[in-house]
């Protein structure tokens, strides 16, 4: 008998994780911000840009005037900050930094199905559950809010898009990711060497050099 066939759905067991970690991880960050210990001005610096921003005044910030993209490039806060409306305050960004954590398993376990094949489908779940239960995704997760891990969450699925040849997918999530920083341009520049180094056909070259 083929001992898979016990074993419950490994998305049944992905999404079992990924809910017990924004659980987990929403109520420590609360519990963090509720006793006053984020205390590195980030989130400060986000809330208020965030709340500056959706209400029309776009990146206003007063602890760098006369604007937030002095610091750094993030269009990706326009795009947010209508949900931020949703709840504004400092809780709404520690709980969608959370969501964003740990929804990156999904492309992290597709990526890795993709490589190992169907066959090896539970096997593929390690990437994803390591991901989730690492030290340092909770360091990063704890320390104050940033767009960072939405830049993380945008390179796997762009690794995703881009293993699978699924062009649409790849331009979206490559525009996408270099909207959340400046920086994220010199990373997913790369993307066209490799391509380059693969043989892959032009567009694959082109589209993350023009890009």
């Amino acid at each position: 008998m083929d001992s898979q066939k016990t074993l419950p759905d490994p998305r049944w067991i992905l999404w079992g994780n990924m809910l017990l970690y924004a659980v987990i991880f929403i109520v420590l960050s609360i519990w963090k911000y509720s006793h006053f210990f984020y205390d590195n001005l980030d989130l400060a610096i986000f809330n208020q840009v965030f709340w500056t921003t959706s209400h029309y005044m776009p990146f206003a910030a007063t602890i760098h005037p006369p604007t937030y993209l002095v610091d750094h490039f993030k269009p990706m806060i326009v795009l947010l900050a209508p949900f931020y409306l949703i709840y504004p305050r400092p809780e709404w960004l520690l709980i969608f930094q959370t969501v964003v954590i740990a929804l990156t398993a999904i492309p992290i376990y597709r990526i890795a199905l993709q490589t190992l094949g169907d066959r090896k489908k539970y096997l593929a779940l390690l990437p994803a559950l390591l991901w989730l239960w690492n030290p340092l995704t909770h360091n990063m997760n704890f320390f104050e809010f940033h767009l960072v891990p939405l830049g993380v969450f945008f390179i796997f699925w762009i690794i995703d898009a881009y293993l699978k040849k699924r062009e649409l997918a790849f331009v979206l999530f490559f525009l996408a990711g270099l909207l959340v920083r400046e920086d994220m341009a010199l990373v997913l520049f790369f993307f066209s060497v490799i391509a380059l180094i693969q043989r892959r056909k032009l567009f694959w070259v082109l589209v993350p050099a023009l890009a």
